[in-house]
């Protein structure tokens, strides 16, 4: 990790979300990571009221880790099914969604597979934030988002960010 650091690139650390193992990253923090992906299978797989208590697993551990200074991003297991409940976490500044993205794609094409992944989370995104922002939260990046997406985007690197990537409007449009 430190060699990565040294050459520029940022480092996450992939953990389950769990009150315990983010206090251990106390550690990390500011130092050798500068992010925490916290693993959203255990949600991904739950049903019923499970997957709420799951979900406030990941939104707890989101705080957590935040609160040491860590960038919060989220993944493994989501689909435009169950996005929802973890892109409405405010504190997740990215989602991993690629895997789902490229298996949705073989039905719907790329694009269709970004069009319904970006309108699940946008829903889920618009309404956490309706009682903050007011009713118009969301519609302007979401449209922002689907103009690039439709434009083409592609992968450039992100100004101040050394050895990161823009990975296009997934990630950007709900930062």
């Amino acid at each position: 990790a430190e060699r990565l650091r040294t050459a520029g690139i940022e480092v996450s650390l992939f953990v389950d979300p769990d009150a315990k193992r983010i206090d251990a990253l106390a550690p990390f923090s500011g130092g050798l990571a500068s992010g925490i992906e916290l693993n959203t299978d255990a949600y991904t797989r739950a049903v019923g009221g499970f997957a709420a208590s799951r979900r406030a697993e990941v939104a707890r551990s989101a705080d957590m880790g935040a609160a040491m200074g860590f960038r919060i991003y989220a993944g493994h297991g989501l689909t435009a099914a169950n996005v929802g409940g973890i892109a409405a976490i405010r504190r997740i500044e990215e989602l991993n969604i690629g895997h789902a993205l490229i298996s949705r794609a073989v039905i719907l094409g790329l694009a269709g597979a970004v069009r319904e992944m970006l309108q699940a989370m946008g829903t889920a995104r618009d309404a956490s934030r309706a009682a903050a922002a007011g009713p118009r939260a969301g519609r302007r990046r979401r449209a922002v988002a689907e103009a690039r997406v439709g434009a083409g985007a592609r992968a450039r690197p992100l100004p101040g960010r050394p050895g990161r990537v823009d990975p296009g409007p997934l990630a950007r449009a709900y930062a």
